[in-house]
């Protein structure tokens, strides 16, 4: 048996699919704190929150139950424009 779940009620999941976002273009807190921190070391939790609410930060597109989601490619300016060193 296959369950299935109505479309219109999946919430804020899909509305960025019906604006042409590629799902693999969501990241999620994990996600984040990869792109947060060095090559192969993920940022620790509690910095990637501060920093995810600091002024200029990019805004999440839904808040799901396990948390913000944003968009990757407005997280890679955000960080291009802020942490430089992380370009290289």
């Amino acid at each position: 048996m296959q369950l299935q779940t109505p479309v219109n009620n999946l919430g804020p999941c899909l509305r960025s699919a019906s604006v042409g976002v590629d799902p693999a273009d969501l990241v999620g807190a994990a996600e984040l704190r990869v792109m947060l921190g060095p090559p192969g070391r993920p940022m620790s939790k509690q910095r990637a929150w501060v920093i995810s609410r600091a002024k200029g930060f990019p805004e999440p597109v839904a808040t799901l139950g396990q948390g913000p989601i944003w968009l990757r490619s407005e997280v890679a300016e955000w960080i291009s424009r802020n942490r430089p060193w992380q370009n290289d």
